[in-house]
Order: structure tokens, then C-alpha cells, then sequence
């Protein structure tokens, strides 16, 4: 008895995003940069949304003020140690 042949078809954006896209895949590149993109906004809103979330107490325990929240999350907020 042959066994049932299942055929997989890949998305045009798989493809693209494969390693074996290669390296002269302009649209691969692109959407790769997209997609790298799209994960670091995810990532910040959610660190956003964790800090929001936090009691002033425990935003003072980490040495965060509420008004940095969002300098914090977006990675542009550095903490001063010299003072």
C-alpha cells in the first residue's frame, strides 16, 4: 500500500525569510529588516506596558521615575551612575 503524499506549499514571505533565500534577495532582506522590526515594537510595548503596570514604590526600587517609562522601553534611556 503507497502512503498518502502530503505536498506542503510555502508562502511567497517563507520563502523569502528562508536562510536559502540567498544573499542577493532584495525582497528577502526587506522583509527580514520588517519582520526584525515588528518584533522590536512588540518587544518594547510590552516592556511598556510591564512598567506602566508597576507601583511608584516599585519603579523607585529599580531606580526608574514614572516619567522615563516610555524612554526605557523604546531603549533610549540610559542610567546615570556617577551620581
Amino acid at each position: 500500500m503507497m502512503g498518502a503524499r502530503v505536498l506542503l506549499r510555502a508562502s511567497p514571505l517563507t520563502l523569502a525569510l528562508s536562510p536559502r533565500a540567498g544573499r542577493g534577495n532584495i525582497l528577502g532582506k526587506l522583509l527580514r529588516r520588517l519582520v526584525v522590526w515588528l518584533d522590536a515594537r512588540r518587544r518594547a510595548a510590552a516592556d511598556r506596558r510591564d512598567l506602566a503596570n508597576m507601583s511608584d514604590r516599585e519603579l523607585q526600587d529599580i531606580g526608574l521615575p514614572r516619567a522615563s517609562v516610555r524612554a526605557v522601553a523604546d531603549g533610549a534611556w540610559q542610567r546615570d551612575y556617577f551620581d
